[in-house]
């Protein structure tokens, strides 16, 4: 046709430029099927191959590429727009791996890594954004809408952490000593706590934490609220800093957004296990002390300074690194001072006002650590010389890479613009990388917010610099073969993206597949703890579970279970069948003694409570454990599979009640779950699923003979005509008796 009619570029260059494309859906296919990141285990739960569909759905797409793809390359150039297509999505043809392998945890990584690559390149090489403008409402606007998102993602952290509370998700050890010694504090006892049987500052030195009493009065919650308020409301300084930095006030907005969507901001916001930390009140007083530091508002600088060494004790080694940043970035008498003021505050906090706190014979309880590398503060910071291969193996191993290139992706393409912004952080990410509990070197917990404050600052500095036309080669070198312009606007969706990706697969939001899926399946234990605190005394002393400790603080004295030196107390609340060894170990001691009352037992889920109050036993407890003989036994139903060769199981249908009988073939020192699945006739509905422990849990299976057996009825819907059991788990829990 002629006379303006459309002529499609040559065919190769469109085949070359969808190749990256569907080299990308693979990827995309294996990361959307992904069910469950387990950042703990570094490891991810999804199915062994790609979905039926995924192979068809690509070919449809390459082939509407190709169609659409001549469209797009005539409006922008043609057969050049092409080869431009073509470079700039070059760094996802490595992604083609995806059709042939299964995603691994560090695959998940690299492929964000591909993405974020591929759009700052995308964006530069079809960049046509005409420079925004400010007026004189734009930036209170901004400032308004951005305080907004701060409110509302601290109203949702603490919504979301109060909920984990309640379904016994969140353990009392972090948030619990800071809310009880802060509680203790307005009593009249300075930082008491229970667990230290003494002044928490010789712990954990956070007397800054004395800012946040006025929030006691709204509970648990606003405590959980104030926590969540503190990590969110670094966005306004980081809005405020890239405005100075000459970001205009939609690039700014855009900054304080970013911050928010951060997966490390995001799960500080969300921290499931362990709650409030008191780190995290260093967000908003270190953000701000930058902040006051670019606009030369140096006295509240230093008094924001100040607060944070009073956060807690390692944050003089973070503004040590920050005062050699000073120096070596040419403001050499500011940052003489801050190193020399640093040094005071370590040897005053670490060296006097701790150990004058802390109770006589102890030690800081940070060095139980380290135990690989040595028993006290000085053999640790010596061990990189002095026990090379057990420092330099923790801090290089397989483990600690892949946390290392999670924590940083989202930072790459901006903060390594400011190389000598990331000193501060040394130290304190040395200690997270030497840490043996390797739960630590995550994005879920709080180990990681000196690195998080340093990163933040060292991208503002990148992208000042950026802005500046100071942009090192090495950034540079990553927009090589696409047009030649202003990285800055390349390497922000660079940044973007690579925290967009981040955030969805590591994060704890509900739904995404860093969320913790247990948390779905929980009951709230609040009416049931409402049932055991009524048996209570108010004031009275009790030992606690680690889950359990949270609804008593404020009501009772409450030392955890989980400290094995510390003497029983009156009341003993324990969460049985549980992961934790020493509450098995203890809830078997009180069964077996009879100085101890069982008061109450219940079962939440998978899990069983129960309350023991220290008095003479006037009755055996109640259990429905009987011996049978082999006629009896063979008479009680018809055999179910058991897995478990120390166990028999028999069931039968009766009075719209599943009888199940359980017999000890051979003795076991262990606790026994037993869960089944059971079809039901004429019933369209999935199995129901069912649990019990063995003597309902007041006579363990340990306690038992051979030949003892445990009988339960598990009621029925409606009347079927039959049933069958499935048996989906018969679990042993370890245990002495």
């Amino acid at each position: 046709m002629k006379n303006g009619s459309f002529k499609l570029p040559p065919p190769a260059w469109k085949i070359l430029a969808a190749l990256p494309f569907a080299a990308a859906w693979a990827a995309v296919a294996q990361l959307l099927a992904v069910r469950f990141v387990d950042q703990r285990y570094q490891t991810l739960v999804m199915p062994e191959k790609l979905p039926e569909w995924t192979y068809p759905a690509a070919l449809i797409l390459l082939a509407a590429g190709y169609l659409g793809g001549g469209l797009l390359l005539k409006k922008h150039g043609g057969d050049a727009a092409g080869k431009g297509l073509f470079a700039a999505a070059l760094p996802l043809l490595p992604l083609a791996f995806c059709w042939f392998f299964p995603l691994a945890y560090s695959g998940v990584i690299f492929c964000i890594f591909c993405f974020a690559l591929a759009a700052g390149r995308l964006f530069v090489q079809f960049e046509n954004i005409p420079e925004a403008a400010d007026d004189g409402a734009r930036p209170r606007r901004y400032a308004l809408m951005l305080g907004a998102l701060i409110l509302l993602c601290a109203a949702w952290g603490a919504f979301q952490q109060y909920r984990s509370h309640c379904l016994l998700g969140m353990q009392w050890l972090d948030w619990g000593h800071y809310y009880e010694s802060l509680l203790n504090t307005w009593r009249g006892r300075f930082f008491h706590l229970n667990l230290n049987h003494g002044c928490f500052i010789g712990s954990r030195f956070c007397p800054s934490l004395l800012i946040l009493s006025p929030v006691l009065w709204a509970g648990v919650p606003g405590f959980f609220f104030a926590g969540a308020l503190a990590v969110a409301s670094g966005a306004f300084p980081v809005y405020l800093t890239a405005r100075h930095f000459g970001a205009t006030a939609a690039e700014a907005l855009l900054f304080g957004v970013w911050y928010l969507l951060l997966p490390g901001i995001i799960n500080l916001e969300l921290p499931l296990l362990d709650g409030f930390h008191e780190v995290f009140l260093l967000f908003p007083a270190v953000l701000w002390a930058f902040w006051a530091y670019v606009v030369k508002r140096y006295k509240l600088a230093w008094i924001l300074v100040l607060f944070s060494f009073g956060v807690r004790e390692t944050a003089p080694f973070m503004f040590l690194g920050f005062g050699a940043t000073l120096f070596l970035t040419g403001r050499r008498r500011h940052g003489a001072i801050l190193a020399a003021a640093s040094i005071v505050a370590l040897v005053l906090i670490l060296g006097v006002l701790m150990p004058l706190a802390r109770p006589a014979g102890t030690v800081y309880d940070h060095v139980s650590f380290y135990p690989h590398l040595g028993g006290t503060i000085r053999e640790i910071a010596l061990s990189p010389f002095a026990r090379p291969r057990a420092f330099w193996g923790t801090v290089l191993s397989a483990h600690s890479w892949r946390y290392y290139a999670a924590l940083f992706l989202p930072f790459l393409f901006l903060a390594t613009a400011a190389p000598k912004w990331w000193l501060p952080m040394l130290c304190d990410l040395a200690m997270v990388a030497a840490d043996r509990r390797f739960d630590s070197q995550t994005l879920l917990r709080h180990y990681q917010c000196v690195m998080l404050l340093t990163l933040v600052v060292a991208t503002l500095e990148g992208f000042r610099k950026i802005r500046a036309g100071e942009t090192p080669r090495y950034l540079r070198w990553i927009f090589r073969g696409v047009r030649e312009l202003d990285p800055v606007g390349g390497l922000s969706a660079a940044t973007l993206a690579a925290t967009l990706g981040m955030t969805f697969f590591f994060t704890q939001v509900p739904g995404l597949p860093g969320s913790d899926p247990r948390l779905g399946r929980w009951s709230d234990a609040r009416p049931l703890m409402a049932k055991f605190l009524r048996l209570v005394e108010p004031g009275a002393e009790v030992t606690a579970g680690p889950r359990l400790a949270g609804f008593l603080v404020g009501r009772n004295e409450v030392f955890l279970s989980a400290d094995a030196a510390e003497p029983l107390k009156r009341y003993v609340l324990v969460e049985g069948l549980v992961p934790d060894y020493r509450q098995m170990l203890l809830r078997g001691k009180l069964l077996k003694d009879r100085d101890w009352t069982l008061l109450g037992s219940e079962y939440l889920d998978d899990r069983l409570i129960q309350l023991f109050e220290r008095k003479p036993r006037t009755a055996d407890l109640p259990h429905n454990v009987r011996r049978l003989t082999p006629e009896a036994w063979a008479r009680s139903g018809d055999p179910i599979p058991c897995r478990l060769p120390q166990l028999e199981l028999r069931g039968r249908v009766e009075r719209g009640l599943l009888i199940v009988s359980a017999r000890i073939v051979e003795k076991i020192p262990a606790e026994l779950d037993i869960g089944f699945a059971t079809r039901i006739d004429c019933h369209d509905a999935p199995p129901m699923e069912s649990f019990i422990t063995f003597g309902n849990g007041m006579f363990p299976a340990g306690m038992a003979a051979t030949g003892d057996v445990y009988t339960f009825a598990v009621p029925l819907p409606d009347r079927p005509r039959g049933c069958a059991v499935d048996l989906i788990r018969i679990g042993a829990r370890r245990q002495e008796f």
